[in-house]
């Protein structure tokens, strides 16, 4: 190193120092004599280890040793003991040079105490968001085991009332006058109003309660299996139901008989006067995942409805023209949701509805990791 060299360091705000075979320091400006909490008088001839004691254990010095011994170059942020106890964080770059190691360093502390700051507010916020998320795990575990009990529960009293008037109406039926029957034909239709909801509603906790564990599925005998149990209502409404090729996925057997089996039924009953349903079952790979597409040709859903339909207890038709309890799409939407998938329609009011949703494809004979 010349003069003039010395004399371009000595005016850089970036810190350089010099020190040779055995680490003793030739040369070293004011921004190094800052970083060491130093000056350059108390620095210059002396030996790295006598400067800073134990600074031979740190991996700085073993970089160093490797620059000056195998020529290697190293760059690295260095986070650095004082003797006064205190912590520096500095961004080197150390290269080899005939004289030793020429090492160049920039006082980084500032910012690095900000990152480290910045990651334990993370590490603050992650564990209470897992705290929340686990309180929430909790609640939602308790309502529906409450749902399960409570709509368990309900079924008995209810059978009652219903029995107490089919009898009121079998015993004292020819005594009433037409008001009276029909205020216990109010009161009986009421009454299985309110077992069919009881019964969703225990279908609904059933999909978290009663679930079984994820296995390899052939789609089409899920389909299969729906259209077994819908086969009167396909034959009564003589509804043609097309398959096309479908997938093996991963899933619950029985939720997705459950989902398929809901979807065809929404499809028939939502028919067009003197329109015979015809409802395709298809599917295309995307990915890592499978999109099913239920299309009908039935009365359709209007946009605005569109995500309206999936809420639990929405109807959008006169319970007299459509019956039901209002829960079928959203049983469809929490089965999809907890294989991972979304649901969604697609809306041609008047001309049929066509439902698509996602599930996980089998590839390789591995599950694709569900969030």
């Amino acid at each position: 190193m010349t003069e003039r060299d010395f004399s371009i360091f000595d005016n850089m705000i970036e810190g350089v120092q010099i020190v040779d075979r055995e680490y003793r320091y030739l040369y070293v400006n004011d921004a190094v004599a800052a970083h060491g909490k130093s000056t350059r008088q108390a620095l210059l001839g002396m030996r790295m280890e006598d400067a800073y004691p134990g600074i031979e254990k740190t991996v700085v010095f073993s970089r160093i040793r490797s620059c000056i011994e195998e020529k290697r170059f190293h760059h690295m942020v260095n986070e650095f003991k004082f003797p006064d106890g205190s912590t520096g964080y500095f961004q080197l770059r150390i290269q080899p040079i005939p004289e030793g190691a020429l090492i160049l360093s920039f006082d980084v502390t500032e910012q690095r105490r900000a990152e480290l700051a910045m990651e334990d507010l993370n590490r603050e916020l992650e564990a209470r968001v897992q705290e929340r998320t686990a309180a929430l795990k909790r609640s939602n575990e308790e309502l529906l085991h409450f749902a399960y009990v409570a709509s368990h529960d309900l079924k008995e009293p209810l059978r009652t009332v219903a029995s107490f008037v089919q009898l009121i109406e079998q015993r004292y039926g020819p005594r009433l006058d037409e008001k009276g029957l029909r205020y216990i034909r109010f009161a009986v239709d009421a009454t299985r109003r309110m077992e069919v909801l009881i019964t969703s509603l225990l279908e609904l906790s059933h999909i978290e309660t009663s679930s079984q564990a994820f296995v390899r599925i052939e789609t089409a005998e899920a389909v299969r299996l729906a259209m077994e149990n819908l086969a009167e209502r396909i034959a009564a409404e003589e509804a043609e139901v097309v398959v096309g090729e479908l997938p093996a996925v991963v899933g619950d057997p029985t939720q997705m008989t459950r989902l398929f089996q809901n979807l065809l039924g929404n499809a028939i009953k939502f028919r067009r006067p003197d329109v015979r349903p015809r409802i395709e079952i298809s599917a295309r790979e995307e990915g890592d995942w499978w999109s099913f597409l239920v299309a009908d040709n039935g009365i359709g859903v209007a946009e605005q409805d569109r995500d309206r339909i999936f809420q639990m207890f929405q109807r959008l038709h006169s319970r007299a023209d459509y019956p039901g309890s209002g829960i079928g799409l959203a049983i469809c939407r929490k089965i999809v949701e907890r294989h991972g998938g979304r649901i969604r329609v697609e809306p041609t009011p008047g001309q049929g509805a066509t439902f698509v949703f996602t599930l996980p494809a089998v590839q390789g004979g591995a599950f694709p990791a569900l969030g």
